[in-house]
């Protein structure tokens, strides 16, 4: 390989380098935005509210459904996963959440009335 090419190789590795360091950078920022929105955990009064406008299961066809709560102004995700279960002889379709929830203590005042 002569001088030139040796120096095209050069500068092409060079760039693969950098734009593959740089999509690395793009991915961990991105990771760090999804871990901050991943820390929201709703209280039990938002879990009440997105379960009675939860479609049948079995009426849907995709096996995720999120469903969406407003707190301060800021749209915030809750992910339900459809999982077959055993009803008797049937087997039907069912949400599940699968996620953490908040219990404050009014929760627990209103439960205990």
């Amino acid at each position: 390989m002569n001088s030139i090419g040796l120096q095209l190789s050069v500068f092409f590795l060079t760039m693969l380098s950098t734009k593959h360091s740089t999509l690395k950078v793009y991915r961990r920022r991105e990771n760090k935005i999804n871990m901050t929105n991943n820390k929201f955990i709703p209280n039990l009064e938002q879990l009440h509210k997105v379960i009675k406008e939860l479609p049948e299961a079995a009426s849907v066809i995709d096996s995720t459904y999120t469903s969406t709560v407003f707190v301060n102004e800021k749209a915030q995700a809750i992910n339900f996963t459809k999982k077959k279960i055993q009803r008797g002889s049937q087997t039907v379709e069912r949400w599940i959440y699968e996620g953490k929830f908040l219990i404050r203590e009014q929760d627990q005042e209103n439960l205990a009335n």
